[in-house]
């Protein structure tokens, strides 16, 4: 009768891995970041309610708040005007953006990363490192 080679249980695990946009591969799991924003509104001056040119702006939006949490964490951070500058806001939002391998939130792509980038250049910040998004 022949020999039936068994399978090692003492096999290596494998290791995750993931690609970041730019090709690199990371080897282990990667840093996730659920992110929300809130913005006010643009005010200004209009003669009716519908379908109006805009004769001047009062004030243009700005983003008035935030929260996120990372993945496997309990806790979730909130940072907001009553506390911070804008400019602060925007910082802090840098430095979670550029930690960050995946970042994820309801209609983040054509909302808040399009309302976050905006508000970089505002304040002169450069773009974070790169990131892959998923919206919800």
């Amino acid at each position: 009768m022949p020999s039936v080679k068994k399978r090692s249980s003492q096999a290596a695990p494998i290791e995750p891995f993931f690609y970041a946009p730019t090709g690199q591969k990371f080897i282990g799991e990667p840093r996730c970041l659920f992110i929300d924003i809130e913005t006010s509104p643009s005010l200004g001056y209009v003669w009716g309610k519908y379908e109006q040119d805009v004769m001047e702006f009062e004030s243009d939006w700005t983003i008035l708040s935030f929260a996120y949490k990372w993945l496997h964490e309990k806790r979730v951070y909130v940072f907001s005007c009553r506390n911070h500058t804008e400019e602060e806001l925007m910082y802090a939002l840098w430095e979670l953006l550029d930690r960050a391998d995946v970042v994820m939130g309801q209609n983040i792509d054509r909302f808040d990363l399009r309302k976050i980038n905006a508000r970089f250049l505002v304040y002169n910040i450069e773009p974070p490192s790169s990131y892959i998004t998923i919206d919800t």
